[in-house]
């Protein structure tokens, strides 16, 4: 299908994009049209699937890498700023509106992991989107990353290593970079159990669908501790709000922190709770059991 390079202006800098365009939009048409956004310090190339998938059902989807990732502007490189990322959402839907083949009225977000967090906090302020689907997300930072931690951990970031970072980053100096997961100063400490279910994730030459910056800044990490969509959803409402998740084991996206958010949302919504492991929404079968749930969403309200 055909996929365009785009690049379109957000805060004080650019963000890059792919389009992808349904191979039967004809001249003149316009479509209901989809800005997508990818997981925790990963790249647009980790949704190449799913981008490709609403394009084959009709939409126009636009995959965008956010501010300091990938084809995007913006240093130093590998910076998890959420509410910048809410701005690179709203500022893909103005590029959108501007298209003379998308339909200005029909306009939806979708985003998984972290960035289904994200899509929750820019539905509830961007009264141009008229529907949102959030994969497995991260709904609190604050609960998130405590979550991955022990206790002596947690109080140790928060009461030592983040404030020491901030005071560096006072007297001019850059924020510290850290390993994006895996270690346990990592921004995503992972356990063995967990580094088990993200090898479920991998293709038969050993590669992984997500494209991941190797290393963020604290500065990255402050800043999702504070960010807590949760407490905005229900500012999305009359506008429709779906939430997919999984109901097998999963430390990176806890149900409970999701069905909490999800109660305080408004109508319409959807929780669909599908019965795989963590990333087991990330992989067939449940990569396209989940998006022909997101479909059906979309389908319904755009």
């Amino acid at each position: 299908m055909p996929v365009e390079q785009v690049r379109f202006r957000s805060g004080d800098g650019e963000c890059g994009a792919d389009l992808y365009l349904p191979d039967d939009l004809a001249a003149g048409e316009r479509r209901a049209a989809i800005v997508m956004g990818s997981g925790f310090a990963t790249r647009k190339e980790s949704i190449q699937s799913q981008a490709a998938y609403f394009a084959r059902h009709g939409y126009i989807a636009l995959a965008i890498d956010y501010r300091t990732f990938g084809a995007s502007s913006g240093e130093p490189r590998g910076q998890v700023m959420p509410l910048w990322q809410v701005e690179d959402y709203r500022s893909a839907v103005t590029y959108l509106e501007n298209r003379p083949d998308v339909d200005p009225d029909r306009l939806g977000i979708w985003g998984m992991s972290f960035a289904g967090g994200v899509v929750l906090y820019a539905a509830a302020y961007e009264p141009r989107i008229k529907a949102v689907v959030s994969q497995t997300p991260v709904v609190n930072g604050w609960r998130w990353a405590q979550g991955l931690r022990t206790r002596g951990e947690w109080e140790k970031l928060i009461g030592e290593t983040l404030v020491n970072d901030r005071r560096k980053r006072a007297a001019g100096e850059p924020s510290r970079k850290i390993p994006h997961s895996g270690a346990m100063y990592a921004a995503m400490p992972f356990s063995e159990p967990d580094m088990a279910e993200v090898d479920v994730m991998r293709e038969p030459d050993g590669t992984l669908p997500m494209h991941v910056e190797p290393r963020v800044t604290l500065e990255s990490l402050e800043k999702v501790i504070e960010f807590l969509p949760d407490a905005v959803v229900d500012r999305i409402a009359p506008r429709a709000m779906c939430i997919i998740g999984v109901t097998g084991f999963d430390a990176v996206h806890p149900l409970d922190h999701i069905q909490d958010a999800y109660r305080r949302a408004g109508e319409p919504k959807q929780l669909v709770l599908l019965p795989y492991r963590e990333f087991g929404v990330y992989v067939e079968p449940g990569l396209t059991v989940a998006l022909d749930h997101a479909r059906a969403w979309f389908d319904t309200h755009l």
